[in-house]
């Protein structure tokens, strides 16, 4: 009973002794699995809240003042409750100028958000203006990155 157990430990010992070794190599398939071995993935972009707008019975505007001075390149539109028919935003940049995009697009709770690319490279928004019309309890949140 010993001498099976003194040949296991030996043959497991014997086993590990030769992975560590010295000039062991890695299998190559497992290339992939270690950090900046040519894999490489876009890091996630980090979102900033504008506002949620409580949209419900909205026939006309309504207006986002923003006071801050951080830069944006993009700004996301998705439902929070309910459906929002979005006719068209005015983005009011830090220096005055406007960019109004045409959207006539209808956001639903489980639709795809919205995206828009901003003018000119990082801008600082002043004001965003969404025409549109809430359906019964709508809210859209409005996000830059």
């Amino acid at each position: 009973m010993k001498t099976k157990i003194l040949t296991t430990v030996l043959v497991l010992g014997l086993s590990s002794a030769a992975f560590a070794a010295p000039g062991y190599q890695a299998p190559q398939h497992a290339e992939h699995f270690r950090p900046g071995a040519g894999m490489h993935r876009p890091l996630p972009q980090a979102w900033t809240s504008l506002s949620t707008l409580s949209l419900s019975r909205l026939q006309g505007k309504q207006t986002i003042n923003l006071t801050g001075r951080q830069a944006f390149s993009k700004l996301k539109l998705e439902a929070a409750t309910g459906n929002t028919f979005v006719d068209k935003l005015v983005i009011v940049f830090g220096n005055g100028a406007k960019q109004v995009v045409d959207l006539d697009k209808n956001l639903a709770m489980r639709g795809a958000p919205l995206f828009i690319d901003l003018d000119g490279a990082n801008r600082r928004i002043s004001k965003v203006v969404v025409y549109g019309k809430g359906g019964r309890r709508a809210a859209i949140n409005v996000l830059a990155t």
